[in-house]
């Protein structure tokens, strides 16, 4: 019986194990194998994220679509398959219009049957394209791995070398730094504006928008400037804690839906009628900036303050002198008389009290 039970309990870790760590997998042309193996191995050193390479015969990759579109199983993310191929494969392929603008932006070249965005014309064979033909567990895994089939070097020959400056000399540098009233997005609090600025001097933009978590030295510099700007961060994760205030008339779950679409996880979402509370990766908070709708400001949650001064209006009143002249008010009855809270209602509907 013992053995029988230490099986299973070995067998359900290493299940446990291989689901929790699953890496992105992706159906290649045994001919293109060799410039899959530098992209995987680039988008691996920059993202952290592990990509398992599946070479196929260029003749069974459209079977590969549909059999894992009719079975569900879940072992291949992406595939490549040809240009011409796309309209009969339409129904078999995820549809990327939710992620088109983002992946535009990133400049990439879309390839479309009729108005629908299918997948990314691949640079190194523009006859094919690379398909989503099922979401990883973090579905923004699969979109930053298309994002970099731009055909432009990749980050891993493009990211500066950090800046010889020390943390210490870059916080203090970043505190005192204003930010150019043209450049700055009148959604974002300028305390996480300074932040993304931060990261992205230290490891460039690109490098900035698709790293999940950050080398040691830009770690220290950002959680320098977040502890001085009142700003939630997690070094270890390089993730940071906002608060989005809803436009009115929106509600927080069309909102909090939107950012599952994105990946986040729902255990890093608290929502209330007004205001939406999140734990995500700082490269993800320009995302969330511009393709979230109905967000009136993105800002770090307010901290309460135990104030020091009980009050101020005995001596702003020169109550002071009267006391000190036996007059209190001892014994002096006072009437208050409350004509009820304007508004009460409506404030508890929206959430506010």
């Amino acid at each position: 019986m013992k053995r029988i039970l230490i099986l299973l309990l070995v067998l359900s870790t290493v299940a446990f194990s291989a689901i929790a760590g699953a890496p992105l997998s992706v159906g290649v042309s045994q001919a293109t194998r060799d410039q899959w193996n530098n992209v995987a191995s680039s988008f691996e050193t920059n993202t952290g994220i592990k990509v398992n390479v599946h070479p196929y015969p260029e003749n069974s990759l459209a079977q590969q679509a549909v059999i894992e579109k009719t079975t569900r199983a879940g072992k291949v993310n992406l595939v490549m398959l040809r240009n011409d191929w796309g309209k009969s494969l339409q129904r078999y392929v995820i549809d990327l219009s939710d992620y088109e603008q983002r992946l535009s932006d990133a400049g990439v070249k879309l390839m479309y049957v009729g108005d629908h965005p299918l997948g990314v014309i691949i640079p190194f064979a523009p006859d094919w394209f690379l398909a989503v033909i099922s979401w990883p567990e973090n579905p923004d895994d699969a979109i930053s791995f298309l994002e970099t089939l731009t055909g432009k070097p990749t980050l891993a020959t493009q990211l500066p070398s950090l800046s010889k400056v020390s943390p210490e000399a870059m916080i203090k540098s970043f505190a005192t730094k204003k930010i150019n009233i043209a450049e700055h997005n009148p959604k974002l609090d300028g305390s996480l504006e300074t932040l993304l600025d931060a990261v992205k001097s230290m490891v460039g933009t690109m490098a900035a928008n698709f790293m999940s978590k950050l080398p040691a030295q830009a770690q220290t510099t950002l959680s320098g400037l977040a502890k001085m700007y009142g700003v939630p961060f997690s070094p270890a994760t390089s993730t940071v804690t906002v608060v989005l205030e809803l436009q009115r008339g929106h509600t927080s779950s069309a909102s909090v839906a939107a950012l599952s679409a994105l990946g986040v996880h729902k255990g890093a979402i608290e929502a209330s009628t007004s205001l939406i509370k999140v734990s995500i990766p700082l490269s993800q908070l320009s995302t969330i900036v511009s393709q979230i709708g109905g967000i009136s400001f993105i800002r770090p949650p307010y901290t309460p303050y135990v104030m020091s001064i009980t009050g101020q209006g005995i001596h702003a009143i020169k109550a002071d002198v009267l006391h000190a002249s036996g007059v209190t008010g001892s014994g002096v009855k006072v009437a208050i008389i409350d004509l009820g809270f304007a508004g009460l209602s409506q404030a508890q509907a929206r959430g506010d009290i």
